[in-house]
């Protein structure tokens, strides 16, 4: 299992925050609200795999987000918000791959870790800019 956290730093406040703009940035895609729930994809793009999407679902309330679990590959996205003189939000990413029973699945599942790690580093560190 792969888990990162960030965190950034808004102008504004918790009542004007819109999740699915903020995260409609690589490696976010299809990221949309309905209700208290926040559903999207985290993907990687890669030469050799093509693309590797994990879905994520998450429920608002008030001022965290919780992540709910799905079938394996899936991501989670949760985290908090706290309202100072700018608005903070500490997230929480964690990446559910499959379990490979054969050589060459657990091989598979060990690039496309480092894969999608590589793309979270270089994503966070954009979101870090804000």
């Amino acid at each position: 299992m792969l888990e990162r956290s960030f965190a950034l730093t808004l102008p504004g406040r918790l009542a004007d925050l819109d999740p699915e703009r903020l995260l409609q940035a690589p490696p976010f895609r299809a990221v949309e609200r309905k209700g208290e729930f926040l559903r999207g994809e985290l993907v990687a793009e890669t030469l050799l795999f093509g693309e590797l999407v994990l879905p994520f679902i998450s429920r608002l309330e008030g001022n965290r987000l919780l992540a709910l679990p799905l079938e394996p590959p899936y991501a989670e996205l949760f985290g908090e918000a706290q309202e100072t003189p700018h608005l903070t939000l500490r997230l929480r990413l964690r990446l559910h791959l499959p379990p490979g029973s054969k050589w060459g699945s657990r091989a598979f599942l060990s690039i496309a870790e480092k894969i999608l790690d590589r793309a979270l580093e270089k994503a966070l560190a954009r979101y870090a800019a804000f």
